[in-house]
């Protein structure tokens, strides 16, 4: 069994407390500034402006219903995993999906009409992008959507909705600086909507939340998004 944990502290000093855990041996542990974390943009680095308050919430802006998203970039984030760019049309200032929420993808496959929700990797407050996480599973019978997207090249259109808010503790969506420290645990693409929940408090200079993300792999080469983890 693999595993990672990743510990940050957010805060308002400009530096961030950063531990990877492997195997039970603590591989980094470094207190490093922002000048540092500029090298893991643009996972780490906070929106122009930072990250608001309202920035946890659905915004009015996500369109309902079904539309379409342009393919801008890709990249391997894992075995059989790409990180997915997909750029906002001009009536999005941002994706404006709450943290944590995300996305429902709907395409036929195969002659089969399919459709599975994603959550984005990128902060609430990125502009003019956002980024999926996306695994390549062997196709079957209800399955396949995720090949389909993988097999994307940048210009081609995948149709998606923004979905609603998920209730975490207490039946609320997340805000800042709610829980003094929060603790996740995840396995696969299960780590999506986590990364999503960190990015967005990590890029916000008023939360100092204490966030502990451990995730499980089989084996090291399962580990997906490695970099922005390490």
């Amino acid at each position: 069994c693999f595993y990672q944990l990743l510990r940050c502290r957010c805060g308002r000093m400009g530096q961030r407390l950063v531990s990877v855990v492997r195997r039970g041996l603590i591989l980094t542990g470094a207190t490093r500034s922002m000048a540092e974390l500029a090298a893991c943009e643009p996972f780490y680095a906070a929106p122009s402006g930072g990250t608001t308050a309202a920035s946890y919430a659905h915004q009015a802006h996500a369109p309902s219903g079904f539309h379409e998203y342009t393919l801008v970039g890709k990249r391997d984030a894992g075995r059989d995993s790409k990180l997915l760019t997909f750029a906002l049309p001009d009536t999005m200032p941002t994706l404006g999906a709450s943290v944590i929420s995300g996305v429902k993808v709907k395409q036929e496959v195969a002659g089969e009409e399919l459709d599975k929700s994603y959550s984005p990797t990128s902060p609430a407050e990125r502009t003019e992008t956002f980024d999926l996480l996306v695994k390549a599973y062997a196709p079957r019978k209800g399955g396949g959507l995720g090949a389909w997207l993988c097999a994307l090249e940048p210009g081609q259109n995948a149709s998606m909705k923004v979905k609603g808010a998920k209730k975490i503790v207490d039946g609320a969506p997340l805000a800042r600086n709610r829980f003094r420290r929060i603790g996740m645990l995840a396995g696969g693409t299960g780590v999506a909507p986590f990364m999503h929940l960190v990015a967005t408090l990590l890029a916000d200079p008023e939360d100092a939340t204490l966030l502990d993300l451990v995730v499980s792999h089989r084996e090291p080469q399962d580990a997906l998004l490695d970099a922005e983890l390490a």
